[in-house]
């Protein structure tokens, strides 16, 4: 009878927090929108923030399946988390995004527009990291080697990546490829100053 109370009472248990988790994803995809820390006129952390500050309380365990889901809002806010856990899979998470056209919208003090996840994911690992460390980091640098070689990345993440660190040779032919064949601006800046 005790095993019976005890499996019955998990199985409550279990319901209840599984239903708090749908109840919050729920929230995200309504609200729909990455809110960052402080929004609007005042700065006020919004109520979106807040409940992004309770998605990162779970465990990789449970935002990794979060980073597939179907709503970009939640993908993005748990990859968020990801990286404020210095979780060490963030590569593999960040290639499915920096081909996608995938966006969200995002709200940051006053300002609202539309942003590819790749590049809200992107800035929240970039602006983690002190910027003394952002040329050898690991991640950041694949991150980066993932920006120039994807046939789709925006000019922002080419700026970025090509200001992070001097590149090897093995990087020349596709840097002059941004620059000459797609008229990158900044890939031809790079190329002037250091080759």
């Amino acid at each position: 009878m005790k095993l019976l109370k005890f499996l019955f009472l998990s199985l409550i248990l279990q319901y209840s927090c599984s239903a708090q988790e749908d109840s919050l994803v729920d929230d995200i995809i309504e609200q729909n929108e990455v809110h960052y820390s402080s929004t609007g006129f005042t700065g006020q952390i919004s109520d979106q923030y807040i409940r992004f500050g309770k998605l990162s309380m779970k465990g990789p365990e449970e935002l990794i399946p979060l980073t597939k889901h179907e709503n970009n809002t939640v993908r993005c806010y748990s990859t968020w988390a990801l990286i404020d856990k210095n979780y060490d899979g963030l590569v593999d998470i960040y290639a499915d995004f920096i081909g996608a056209k995938d966006s969200v919208t995002t709200f940051s003090a006053c300002v609202k527009s539309r942003a590819p996840i790749s590049d809200v994911v992107y800035y929240r690992y970039f602006n983690s990291i002190r910027q003394e460390a952002r040329e050898l980091d690991p991640i950041l640098t694949k991150m980066d080697s993932m920006a120039l070689y994807s046939p789709s990345t925006n000019s922002h993440l080419i700026y970025r990546a090509l200001d992070n660190r001097i590149y090897p040779d093995s990087y020349h032919s596709r840097i002059e490829e941004l620059a000459f064949k797609k008229g990158n601006i900044d890939a031809i800046l790079y190329l002037t100053q250091w080759y």
